[in-house]
């Protein structure tokens, strides 16, 4: 074959490839898994994997304008697991939160870890399922009333 054609197929095969695979990738965890789970293993794996599991609401966003990065702040309204009280995102990248993009005054389910060095801040993104508390349902704030006792 011409040099031009292979170059061709292997950028067919390619892009043939991460079309099919892209929905089982995760932007914030990039692992690609074919495992369906359910909604409650998902829920108590990422339990069990979260430093932190609780209700919160967004006290404020600072933004840094001329980095793009924001430090979104914080107040559990109910903790299933790990901290009470306040606590913030710290100065990360937009993009960083995993196109959580948080809104002040408004109310999420959060999962988050702390990173294992001496940083005072959470890490929110591949931990779990975080969500808007207007997504969460009935069945899912049973289980981490379950899960939290």
């Amino acid at each position: 074959m011409p040099f031009g054609v292979m170059d061709n197929m292997k950028i067919l095969m390619t892009l043939t490839l991460i079309l099919f695979l892209a929905p089982f990738a995760n932007a914030c965890e990039p692992v690609i898994s074919t495992e369906k789970k359910s909604l409650k293993e998902t829920i108590a794996e990422s339990f069990d994997s979260a430093d932190l599991v609780a209700i919160v609401y967004v006290k404020n966003i600072a933004k840094n304008s001329d980095s793009r990065e924001v430090d979104v702040h914080f107040k559990v309204l109910e903790s299933f697991k790990g901290l009470e009280g306040d606590f913030s995102t710290g100065w990360v990248a937009e993009c960083c939160l995993c196109q959580k993009h948080f809104v002040q005054g408004k109310a999420y389910v959060v999962y988050a870890s702390r990173p294992d060095d001496d940083r005072k801040y959470w890490e929110i993104d591949g931990y779990g399922p975080s969500k808007s508390i207007t997504q969460l349902s009935v069945s899912e704030f049973s289980q981490l009333r379950k899960l939290s006792k």
